[in-house]
Order: C-alpha cells, then sequence, then structure tokens
C-alpha cells in the first residue's frame, strides 16, 4: 500500500489524448513527486495555515466564491477542509460506529478475514482484509450490480447501506471539487465527470465488474512511541482522495515548509472531510494542483480511518 504507483498505470487513452506529450509530462510529474517525497521524509512539523472550513452546502449549491476560494487554496496548500451538512454528517457519524464495530469490538483477526476475505487481487483490482505492519486495511468497492465489496451486514448490522450511503457522499463531493477545480483549464472543451470513476458508470449485472474507485477502511493500532509513522510518506494515485476527520488526528500533508495535521484545524470536528490533491489531479491540471505528499502519524489511542481513493474511469 506504501509503494509508489507509477501514474501511467491509472491514465486511460482519453486522457493520455488531452496532453501532446503526455508520457514525457508524466516522467515530469512522476520525477517532481519523488522529489517531494524525499524532502518530506527530511522535513518536520510546521505551523497551519490560517484558519479555513469550506461549506459542502455552499459547493453543492454552486457558490461561485466558496468554490473559488477552495481551488485556490487547495492549488496552495495541496488539500482543504469540507464542512458536511448535518444530515451528512450524522451519516459519517454511523459510519464510525460501524468501523467500530469491526476493527475495534472485533478482536480476533481470523475472524476478521474470514468475514471480510484475505486481501487479494480480483479482476485484477485489491479486495479484502489485511494486516500490514499490525494496522489492519479493509479495500472496500462497488460491484456492477451496485452493492458492497466485500458484503458484511450478514455479521454487522447494516454495514454496507451505511457504507455506501457514506460513500455517495464523498463521491458527490468529489465531484463537485474536481469540477470546480478542472472545468476553468479546459474552458468547457471536455466533460471532467466523463474521467471519473463515480460509480455511476458502471453498467453491468455482472458482480465481478468492480469500481477503480476503493473506499480504504482502516485501524492503525494504539503505540506509545512518540513521533512514530503509521505510514509513511507517498502520495495517491487518484483525482482526489477524501479523508473523513478521525477522532484521532494523525493526517499529516506535506507543506513545503514541514508537516501539517488538518485534522487539528481549530473548528474541525470527526465529520468533516479533508480532501487531498492526487497524482492524477496534478498531471491533467499540469501542475496547478500538485499532488499531496502525505503520511500518517502514530496515536496512542489507535486511528479508525475511511479514505475514499477517487480515480479514473476506465471503460
Amino acid at each position: 500500500l506504501t509503494t509508489f504507483v507509477p501514474i501511467i498505470a491509472l491514465l486511460t487513452l482519453s486522457v493520455l489524448s488531452l496532453h501532446q506529450s503526455s508520457l514525457s509530462l508524466i516522467r515530469s510529474h512522476k520525477s517532481s513527486l519523488q522529489e517531494r517525497i524525499r524532502l518530506a521524509t527530511e522535513s518536520k512539523l510546521a505551523e497551519l495555515p490560517k484558519k479555513r472550513i469550506f461549506s459542502h452546502e455552499l459547493i453543492k449549491n454552486g457558490d461561485p466564491s466558496e468554490k473559488q476560494e477552495l481551488c485556490e487554496f487547495l492549488s496552495e496548500h495541496h488539500y482543504a477542509i469540507v464542512r458536511l451538512s448535518d444530515a451528512e454528517r450524522k451519516v459519517l457519524d454511523k459510519m464510525w460506529s460501524k468501523l467500530d464495530e469491526f476493527f475495534r469490538q472485533r478482536t480476533s483477526l481470523p475472524e476478521k478475514e474470514s468475514i471480510a476475505g484475505k486481501m487479494n487481487h480480483f479482476e485484477g483490482k485489491v479486495l479484502g482484509f489485511a494486516v500490514l505492519d499490525g494496522n489492519e486495511f479493509l479495500e472496500s468497492r462497488i460491484s456492477g450490480k451496485g452493492g458492497l465489496v466485500p458484503s458484511l451486514s450478514d455479521f454487522i448490522t447494516d454495514f454496507d447501506e451505511t457504507l455506501l450511503s457514506s460513500r455517495k457522499i464523498l463521491m458527490e463531493l468529489s465531484g463537485e471539487i474536481i469540477n470546480a477545480a478542472m472545468a476553468p483549464l479546459f474552458n468547457g472543451s471536455i466533460d471532467v465527470t466523463e474521467l471519473i470513476d463515480d460509480d455511476e458508470k458502471i453498467d453491468s449485472e455482472d458482480e465481478k465488474v468492480l469500481s477503480e474507485s476503493v473506499h480504504r477502511l482502516c485501524y492503525y493500532a494504539p503505540t506509545t512511541e512518540k513521533n512514530g509513522i503509521s505510514f509513511g510518506a507517498h502520495t495517491d494515485t487518484t483525482w482526489l482522495t477524501l479523508v473523513p476527520c478521525s477522532s484521532s488526528p494523525g493526517l499529516e500533508v506535506f507543506s513545503g515548509q514541514g508537516w501539517i495535521c488538518p485534522e487539528k484545524c481549530p473548528g474541525a470536528c470527526s465529520s468533516d472531510v479533508v480532501v487531498i490533491a492526487g497524482e492524477l489531479l496534478q498531471v491533467l491540471s499540469d501542475g496547478k494542483y500538485s499532488a499531496a505528499v502525505h503520511q500518517v502519524a502514530c496515536h496512542q489511542n489507535g486511528r479508525l480511518s475511511a479514505p475514499l481513493l477517487v480515480r479514473a474511469w476506465q471503460e
């Protein structure tokens, strides 16, 4: 999971055609990302930028000022924090309770692997449960029939329904932000939504057909190690990664001057969402938005996390 995945692996022909020199462009951006990761690993904590939490209600309603300010912040800092509506926050609160049931209330690792399936490649996509370096991960996707894979509702009441509802909220937010960020760059010449795996494009009754975008459910084990890192510095092969704020802050983003923890932003709560730029957004915006170098710091209470990695649509 921590390995740098080449950007080209996720680009479709339709995406590549947007640039005449796509391959050299990809190599150039990949080189700059690797250099930023190198610098990040040598850096310390830095101060948070000025407090700013954006409103999903305003973004959803098309408020031009809110969208422009969010895009400017994302471009400068590589992340942004978005506040959900009360109704949306209730859905994410329920999601956290379901993750707690799976990761914390069930202590048997063999049982978790049994009900979720051992992490493996299925039709070329990673799926299932695994323990890596003492931390637990459950990769979930959407099937051609619209269901959650793996399905856990037979073991945890309403698990699938809750995860699908939270995924839908995060996916809709990602589409709104990607459109706000990219539409001005293309001057309406291309429908960016056609390049996003937004769960709406899977037109199949085959449950073996799975989404590219993945909801990665995580539990980072408690530790007393000071300044330790649970998940090392990396960037994501995504348009965006949406990370609901955890009650155990640990997500750190490299600002260029040092590491900052968006979840510690004054006023941020456990159902706000940290939006971080991915490699695909960097390539397609020709560097206007830089992929966020980020990592997960250790926490004495452990950390639940549920990032949605929004990837490219591949026909």
